[in-house]
């Protein structure tokens, strides 16, 4: 659980640090020193809203409810 949580916090802040640009089937993030990682697929874009709470503004979705 502990690891759960350092990851989420690890990965919200590189996405503050990123601006994410989206083309197509791949997530550009471009850091702001110059670094740029490629998401592939779909998955990767899916992530990446996820962690951006994009995902939790849907209606009838609470976050942290697993079911």
């Amino acid at each position: 659980m502990i690891a759960v949580v350092r990851v989420t916090a690890v990965t919200g802040v590189f996405l503050r640090s990123a601006v994410v640009v989206a083309h197509s089937r791949v997530v550009v993030l471009h850091r702001r020193r110059g670094a740029v990682i490629l998401v592939h697929g779909v998955m990767g874009v899916l992530v990446v809203l996820a962690h951006q709470n994009s995902l939790f503004d849907a209606p009838g979705v609470e976050p942290g409810a697993d079911g």
